[in-house]
């Protein structure tokens, strides 16, 4: 009897079928991992949004509630207080504070605004009275009172209690003004109109705010050292700068930045804002 050929694959046609197998698993594998990193980046980028945005909410408020009067004194970024590297400013306001000494609300409060010695946004609302009404509670001061004759810790680095944290995760604090001739300064009045002075950010229509976040899970990556080093060679507003500008170039600087983990340097967020004092 003749015998039947016996039917199968053979070494070459399995070698190929495992070759196309792998391809696909590798393929799909990458498309994963694009995948994974695509939500990973996202995420971070929505817990960033959710730790800015209520420190935008606040600042909006207080700016927006700013005592503005030329009797009164500002502590702001000028000529003779450049404040190189991180910002500070303080001010009054129409807003609810609270007494030292009794707890109660007030309807005035020196609202202040600084990055402390972890790396983090702080803000003072600390309550007043008007000038006469209490012998025991903090009032209203006009000039020639300054504000450093009487709260250094609105003007200083030095921890006080009457600061909260308000941006766990912001690191880096900007500001500069854009004032009513429409150029962007460092100066809270107009040179070319001949002022001098604040009196009452007569000049000022808005104020620019830069700040650079980072997200909980990518801040664990850095020190407070490494986390202070790198919002330092974050550059300061310059007189004249366009809008967007200094958000650039502080992009350009992350980018290249290769002595930091780069996922927690790729997960820094920047925001730039703009507030009407107007």
């Amino acid at each position: 009897m003749r015998r039947q050929p016996q039917t199968g694959f053979t070494l070459v046609e399995l070698l190929v079928a495992v070759s196309i197998l792998t391809v696909i698993i590798l393929a799909v594998t990458r498309l994963f991992d694009s995948a994974s990193a695509v939500a990973s980046n996202g995420n971070r980028r929505l817990d960033a949004d959710a730790h800015a945005r209520p420190l935008v909410d606040r600042m909006a408020l207080d700016f927006a509630k700013m005592l503005k009067r030329s009797d009164l004194d500002y502590y702001l970024k000028e000529p003779s207080s450049p404040q190189a590297g991180n910002d500070q400013l303080a001010f009054f306001c129409a807003l609810s504070g609270y007494y030292p000494s009794t707890g109660s609300q007030s309807p005035l409060s020196l609202v202040a605004y600084r990055i402390n010695s972890v790396s983090q946004m702080e803000r003072m609302g600390k309550g007043l009275v008007w000038n006469g009404v209490s012998t025991t509670n903090a009032s209203l001061v006009f000039l020639p009172i300054r504000l450093t004759d009487l709260w250094l810790a609105a003007t200083n680095n030095n921890p006080d209690p009457d600061y909260e944290v308000v941006g766990s995760q912001t690191f880096r604090f900007e500001y500069c003004y854009l004032l009513s001739n429409g150029t962007l300064s460092v100066t809270p009045w107009d040179v070319a109109a001949g002022h001098t002075t604040v009196s009452g950010l007569q000049d000022v229509t808005a104020i620019r705010v830069m700040f650079a976040t980072i997200d909980p899970k990518s801040r664990v990556l850095l020190s407070n050292t490494q986390l202070a080093t790198l919002g330092a060679s974050l550059p300061d507003c310059s007189d004249g700068q366009v809008p967007g500008a200094l958000a650039n170039q502080w992009q350009m600087i992350l980018d290249q930045t290769l002595d930091l983990p780069r996922p927690a340097i790729s997960s820094v967020r920047i925001y730039e804002r703009y507030f009407n004092v107007r």
